[in-house]
């Protein structure tokens, strides 16, 4: 008899020990997997922080629509009696939806990464485009209502770079489309330019060649000065006699229109005066300005080009001292003492001295 007891209680004890491990498994189960929730949630709210695009969007409400599955299979595992529940379902709900969402951050950034970056070359190609423009900017002589334009288009591109790099592509956006309104009345500006500059080629040539005429009536000495190419030709009898290098005003690429600008001016003029005695070794004073060079300056000072204040200038010369390879007078012609000593055996009061700005000499 004691032996059947001891039998039954082994056995009612293994019996009891099995059944308070299955309930502790049980209770396992029945633990919600909240690590999972916790990501899905993290993800989920992250993607919606984006500036998502239409294919990121959907990624997005498919990653909900699996959160609220999830959230629903939870609440239904809660609501059995029975302890043996899982959550096995929600758990790969949340895992897919946290995927989800994670994607469509991934995809929203790329897709924000190639729009940065083609954006960024568009602003790129308008800067080029500007340039050009510069260069063209570079040769007009009396407009500088056209450089406030250039200048607001190049602080309209750098905002345009600032905002891209920061990712505001919207702010870039609206300071491009700016530019592209700035680029329409330059377009206008240039189409004026272009015909200025056709006109000054014209009155380039005439200029020079009217220079040689007098040479070759008068069989005197004449002197050309080429700003483009930098030489002075030595005129004689309407030939080209001696050809020497020169450097000019340090603002040489444009018509001179006020004191202190530091550009050459173009035109026709004269020596009035031989010095043989001067700061720069010696020198020619030219007749600047003369008339031309006035109107030009009366016309400017109205229309508030220059300032009202402003001074035309005067002492414009062709002096020794040159030979620096740059230019770097306040709007005088400069050549070496040695060519300096040539040109003044040659020239007297009244010698003609044009200067242009480009010199076809096949014309």
């Amino acid at each position: 008899m004691k032996h059947r007891r001891r039998f039954l209680f082994l056995w009612g004890s293994v019996a009891l020990l099995v059944l308070a491990g299955l309930y502790i498994w049980a209770l396992q189960l029945r633990r919600p997997p909240l690590k999972s929730l916790e990501k899905a949630l993290h993800s989920i709210t992250a993607a919606r922080q984006e500036n998502l695009k239409e294919s990121s969007r959907e990624l997005l409400i498919n990653a909900e629509r699996l959160l609220k599955r999830a959230e629903e299979s939870i609440l239904r595992e809660n609501k059995r009696m029975t302890p043996l529940v899982t959550y096995r379902e929600a758990d790969s709900l949340l895992k897919e939806a946290a995927q989800m969402a994670d994607k469509a951050i991934k995809t929203a950034r790329e897709t924000r990464s190639k729009a940065q970056l083609t954006q960024k070359s568009e602003i790129t190609q308008l800067y080029d485009s500007l340039e050009v423009w510069r260069a063209e900017l570079d040769e007009d002589l009396i407009h500088s209502d056209s450089e406030i334009l250039y200048r607001h288009a190049k602080s309209l591109l750098s905002l345009a770079l600032d905002y891209n790099s920061r990712g505001l592509d919207g702010d870039a956006s609206l300071c491009t489309d700016s530019t592209l309104k700035v680029f329409s009345q330059l377009t206008e500006t240039r189409i004026r330019l272009r015909r200025a500059v056709d006109l000054r080629a014209r009155n380039a040539s005439q200029w020079a060649s009217k220079t040689i005429q007098q040479s070759k009536n008068s069989g005197g000495i004449a002197f050309l000065v080429d700003k483009s190419s930098h030489n002075l030709y030595v005129i004689k009898k309407g030939k080209i006699v001696d050809t020497i290098k020169c450097e000019l005003g340090y603002n040489s690429t444009n018509q001179k229109k006020m004191s202190g600008d530091g550009a050459t001016p173009e035109g026709m003029y004269k020596v009035i005066e031989v010095k043989k005695y001067s700061k720069y070794y010696k020198a020619l004073l030219l007749d600047y300005p003369n008339a031309s060079d006035r109107e030009r300056f009366r016309k400017n000072k109205a229309a508030g080009i220059i300032p009202g204040d402003a001074k035309i200038g005067s002492l414009i010369e062709i002096h020794g001292h040159g030979g620096e390879n740059r230019d770097w007078t306040d709007g005088c012609v400069a050549v070496t003492d040695r060519d300096m000593d040539r040109i003044m055996k040659l020239a007297v009061v009244g010698t003609p001295v044009t200067i242009i700005r480009f010199w076809d000499k096949a014309q």
